[in-house]
């Protein structure tokens, strides 16, 4: 089959079997992950849960560095405690557990960001919900009602002041850390098509700005592959939202190749 090959920079690293990996991020994040777990390859996949868009990939990756929650940012809906910066993955039936789950995560990432070698980040969107009563970006609306939320497109020029200053924290921190940043191939329709492609343009300005502005980061083109290489609907699941997993392995493939050790 003829395709459109994407360029893809070779890293001046390769990751072995031995590598100390954090996969944060969207959904894609958890499928490359996955494949990297199953291969014995020494990964933590998004302790949290699933974080979506930039904002909230940055406030985890911070609270996890110092151990920190927002305490205002707890609550609790139809007999379900959650808190609004993180996944139903850390839900509990009570606050208290939620908290433990959410100390647990943080300390599995807080040795993986001052320790490991490799962080894996995948953006998924910068549309984002902001709680009405704190005014702060959320991760999580957790099914409580729409009233409660404004709906907002991140600012790219916030997003490049939030992620200079959270790399260069990172790099003080753990100057061997490389960070791998991709953005999700998923197209999240919800917002619309065209929307969607305003998000993605803000996500894909955003990676190439820290590419350009730290050694330590490279991009990986998730996104353009699925667009370019596999355009055809036979790579995408029932719901033609989702790469399937002949897409998905493809994608890896492609990592493997600049990426892995051989």
């Amino acid at each position: 089959m003829n395709r459109t090959e994407v360029d893809i920079k070779s890293p001046e690293y390769t990751i072995s079997i031995e590598s100390s990996i954090l996969s944060v991020g969207s959904c894609f994040a958890d499928k490359l992950g996955q494949i990297l777990s199953q291969q014995a390859y020494n990964i933590a996949v998004n302790p949290h849960g699933i974080l979506f868009n930039p904002t909230s990939i940055a406030k985890a990756l911070d609270s996890a560095l110092e151990d920190k929650i927002r305490v205002d940012h707890f609550d609790e809906y139809q007999g379900i405690h959650f808190h609004y910066d993180y996944h139903s993955k850390t839900n509990g039936i009570n606050t208290g557990e939620v908290e433990q789950k959410i100390r647990q995560a943080n300390g599995v990432m807080n040795h993986a960001l001052k320790s490991g070698d490799y962080l894996f980040l995948t953006f998924g969107t910068a549309w984002v919900w902001s709680l009405n009563r704190t005014a702060e970006v959320i991760a999580n609306c957790h099914k409580v009602p729409q009233k409660e939320f404004s709906k907002e497109l991140l600012d790219l020029e916030t997003l490049k002041k939030e992620w200079k200053r959270l790399v260069e924290k990172l790099s003080n921190l753990n100057p061997k850390l490389k960070i791998i940043l991709t953005v999700s191939p998923v197209r999240h329709s919800r917002n619309g098509l065209h929307q969607d492609k305003l998000s993605k343009s803000i996500l894909l300005l955003l990676c190439d700005y820290l590419e350009q502005n730290f050694d330590s980061i490279t991009y990986f083109p998730a996104y353009e592959i699925m667009l370019d290489e596999l355009r055809d609907y036979e790579f995408y699941k029932g719901n033609l939202i989702h790469p399937n997993q002949e897409a998905v392995q493809y994608i890896f493939e492609k990592f493997s190749r600049y990426y892995l050790t051989v």
